[in-house]
C-alpha cells in the first residue's frame, strides 16, 4: 500500500502513539514548530473572521478559549473601541477588558 491510500488522520493515529513512545523524539522540536504556526495561523483566521463579523456598540460575552480558565469567562460587555486587530470591550461590571475578537460571542 502507497502513501497515497492514507489520509492524514490515518498518519496521524499511527504517529500519535510513536511520538508518545519516544520514536520521534530526534524531531520532536521541529514536528512543535510546525503544530504552533499551524495554530498561530488557525487563530489569526478565526479573529479576522471574528473582526469582520463584530463592531462597537455591539453586546458580547467572553467565551472559554478551552486551554485554560480565566477571570474574564462569560464576562459581559459592550465592544467600546476596536484597537488593531484586539477590541476593546467596556464590562457591564465596570472597567475596560482589551481582547481577541475570536474569544467573544455576539449576543442578540
Amino acid at each position: 500500500m502507497n502513501a497515497e491510500t492514507y489520509s492524514a488522520l490515518d498518519v496521524a493515529e499511527l504517529l500519535i502513539p510513536a511520538i508518545a513512545d519516544g520514536e520521534c523524539d530526534l524531531i520532536l522540536d521541529r514536528m512543535a514548530e510546525v503544530i504552533h504556526a499551524r495554530q498561530r495561523a488557525l487563530y489569526a483566521i478565526a479573529d479576522a473572521a471574528a473582526l469582520a463579523r463584530l463592531k462597537v456598540g455591539d453586546r458580547v460575552e467572553v467565551q472559554p478559549d478551552g486551554t485554560r480558565r480565566s477571570k474574564w469567562d462569560y464576562e459581559r460587555g459592550v465592544v467600546h473601541e476596536i484597537k488593531g486587530k484586539r477590541l476593546r470591550l467596556k464590562l457591564d461590571r465596570g472597567g475596560y477588558l482589551l481582547c481577541p475578537p475570536s474569544m467573544l460571542r455576539k449576543l442578540t
